[in-house]
């Protein structure tokens, strides 16, 4: 039977001396998230005042609160309404139709688990191991800070076709902005306008895999995104590819740190590789291991280069890049590098891209995360 209830708005404030169920006015509203939400249905809100909330131990890595089917769980403002996730425990589990918005959620785990669609947007992860674990969905507008394990994960082996979106997020200073792991041919991973940087405070002496691709059978656009290294104590591998299918286009990766590899490619598979801009890398823009040597199923086309040691580095195996002739090396005049990466009136990456790529005025596509 169809349940024609009207949906609820339900209020969380945190120390409440006078709740009262249901909890639809501050006056009533629950003292704490998991009061409001054991009373929360399909197409309810629950909205919650500014505060610290302490998510239950639970200790085996489940969640100390779960949002039921369709519900929607809403800060008033990120900054001060503060959830935080005990050891060995996640913040939150989703269900299906969900979405978590506006909070700050630290500690050790944020959200994980879910199958149907889940909105993750406006949040703070600060000083957490991992943020989001999520498959389908829609992950925008958050900020991950000094997460140090996976700011941003997907872990699927068998199972339904899914989609999640990672857009407009900022990432600093967190060990992988992106992992996924995954051996089903129809997931696709759209990660998309995302700013990642890292910065000299960050502690780790080895920065691996801003971005992971893991397995055999994904669909990754990888685009418009932009990747900068102010400074780093070690080997940093931005985009570590070993999946069928990507296509990294129109981003750009710009580096201080010495030991710097923008792509690590380690199996043989079909990769679109286009319309990049990489500057000051060194010792090369692309290291793949031995046996699975750069090859013709990587395009690599329309890319740009500034200051970088070598561009391909193939374990001593000789590659030759068939689209070297639409390759530029040139000073990308960006309007200030590692703070404003437009570009400039007059840069030679204006109309530099691939030419069946069209600007939003028609003209041939730039080079670079704004093309």
């Amino acid at each position: 039977m169809q349940n024609y209830a009207k949906a609820e708005i339900r209020y969380v404030k945190a120390g409440n001396p006078t709740p009262v169920p249901p909890y639809t006015s501050w006056a009533t509203a629950a003292d704490s998230i998991g009061r409001a939400l054991d009373l929360a249905v399909d197409d309810d809100t629950v909205i919650v005042g500014t505060g610290y909330y302490s998510a239950p131990y639970t200790g085996d890595y489940t969640a100390g609160y779960t949002i039921p089917y369709g519900v929607s769980l809403i800060g008033v403002d990120a900054d001060s309404c503060i959830v935080f996730a005990p050891v060995n425990s996640y913040a939150f589990y989703v269900s299906e139709n969900t979405s978590i918005q506006s909070l700050t959620i630290t500690g050790e785990n944020g959200i994980a688990r879910n199958t149907g669609y889940t909105v993750i947007k406006n949040n703070l992860f600060k000083n957490i191991k991992n943020g989001v674990r999520i498959l389908n969905g829609l992950i925008e507008n958050n900020c991950f800070i000094n997460n140090t394990e996976e700011a941003v994960g997907l872990s699927l082996f068998f199972g339904p076709a899914y989609t999640l979106e990672v857009r407009n997020n900022r990432f600093h200073n967190c060990y992988q902005a992106l992992n996924i792991t995954a051996v089903n041919d129809s997931q696709y991973v759209y990660f998309t306008n995302n700013i990642i940087t890292y910065s000299l405070s960050y502690p780790q002496e080895w920065i691996s895999r801003t971005i992971r691709n893991f397995q055999n059978a994904n669909y990754n656009i990888i685009k418009n995104n932009i990747i900068y290294v102010a400074e780093g104590k070690g080997i940093f591998d931005a985009i570590l590819m070993n999946t069928y299918r990507d296509t990294v286009i129109n981003n750009v990766v710009s580096s201080r740190c010495y030991s710097f590899i923008p792509f690590l490619i380690d199996v043989y598979h079909p990769y679109v590789i286009k319309n990049n801009h990489f500057e000051r890398i060194y010792p090369a823009t692309v290291y793949s291991f031995g046996q699975y040597a750069i090859n013709n199923g990587v395009s690599f086309s329309y890319n740009s280069y500034y200051d970088i040691g070598q561009k391909y580095y193939s374990d001593g195996i000789p590659y030759t890049n068939p689209y070297e002739a639409a390759e530029l090396n040139a000073d990308p005049m960006f309007v200030e590098s590692g703070m404003d990466f437009h570009l400039q009136k007059f840069s030679p990456l204006i109309d530099r891209g691939d030419p069946v790529i069209k600007d939003k005025d028609g003209t041939r596509s730039d080079i670079g995360a704004y093309g």
